[in-house]
């Protein structure tokens, strides 16, 4: 009879995890999109839900110039990295008063646009995807020393596919946004965590309890920067995952995979929960040869710590390089 328990539980925690990462969320990308393609989807997307979460506020992150300042630095070169440093700074402050724009209102996000079009105008990166386009297999470093690649994390957006994700499921409290850049691939990240709501629920884990999900582009093969749109970055749909996200000193577990019987994943619902356990269950990466194009997105600026794009949608994205990794 225990048995027979058991395996209910974990019949039905399967079912579960189907409803727990909402549809809309697959395609947090859509803003990349070319229009016929996200128009295709988007009527597929169900209706939000009412909200149960509420977004924290990002932190905002020590300000740097761009240039490092010689001695016989002109009074001219000061100011423009000063004003630099004061639009970033303008910038990361209403980044956080309208909860990474998810709180935006129109005023609000007309003056992001602005802040944002002045600040563009000192972008110091000339080559930003290099690492993309280099038909070699290498990644080589810019002249400038500013890449793309690494991880980031959203500070700001106007994309509505994004800013829609706080009210679309019940089952799950939304995260950070993030984005993983390691050539060829560009991998979305949205991080969902258990509910307040839930905490007095069997086997719905613990606060700390996080699912990763991740829709996964790629920079054709093929691709090679334009002399007129360096700055252009084409991608294209290579796959999705649903993945335990790392614990705090940065490993994932995978146990269930080596030893994935009745009796482990039984164990593993008790102490972490029912989603949680299917995610490192299942551990989902899907990604197979076959990619269809997905839009692109414009580089309007790029320095050691901040990067501002523009999707084929004229959607923003502020974003920052992570300092202490969370996937």
């Amino acid at each position: 009879k225990e048995r027979s328990m058991r395996s209910l539980v974990v019949v039905q925690s399967f079912l579960f995890v189907l409803f727990l990462v909402p549809q809309r969320s697959w395609l947090l990308v859509s803003s990349f999109q070319t229009p016929a393609f996200s128009q295709q989807h988007s009527s597929r997307s169900g209706c939000g839900t009412r909200q149960i979460f509420s977004l924290n506020d990002s932190p905002i992150p020590p300000t740097t110039t761009t240039t490092t300042l010689s001695e016989e630095a002109s009074p001219k070169k000061e100011n423009d990295n000063e004003s630099v440093a004061k639009l970033k700074q303008d910038i990361l402050k209403l980044a956080s008063s309208t909860q990474r724009g998810f709180k935006a209102s129109r005023q609000e996000r007309n003056e992001m646009k602005g802040l944002i079009d002045a600040l563009a105008k000192s972008n110091p990166s000339k080559d930003p995807a290099a690492a993309y386009f280099n038909n070699n297999g290498q990644s080589p470093l810019p002249q400038d020393g500013f890449s793309l690649v690494g991880k980031w994390t959203l500070f700001y957006t106007d994309a509505p596919d994004i800013t829609s994700l706080e009210n679309t499921t019940p089952t799950a409290s939304l995260g950070r946004i993030g984005q993983e850049c390691n050539p060829p691939y560009i991998k979305n990240v949205i991080e969902w965590k258990r509910p307040d709501w839930a905490n007095q629920l069997p086997f719905s884990g613990t606060s700390d309890s996080r699912i990763l999900q991740k829709v996964v582009t790629k920079v054709p093969p093929n691709a090679k920067p334009s002399s007129k749109e360096s700055m252009l970055v084409p991608l294209e749909l290579a796959g999705i995952e649903l993945v335990p996200a790392p614990s705090a000193d940065g490993t994932t577990s995978n146990n269930n995979k080596s030893n994935n019987n009745i009796n482990t994943i039984w164990e593993s619902i008790q102490s972490k929960g029912i989603p949680t356990t299917l995610v490192e269950t299942l551990d989902l990466r899907l990604q197979g040869p076959l990619t269809a194009p997905f839009g692109s997105f414009r580089v309007l600026y790029l320095d050691d710590n901040m990067r501002i794009v523009q999707t084929s949608q004229n959607y923003i994205a502020m974003n920052i390089r992570d300092e202490e990794e969370w996937f």
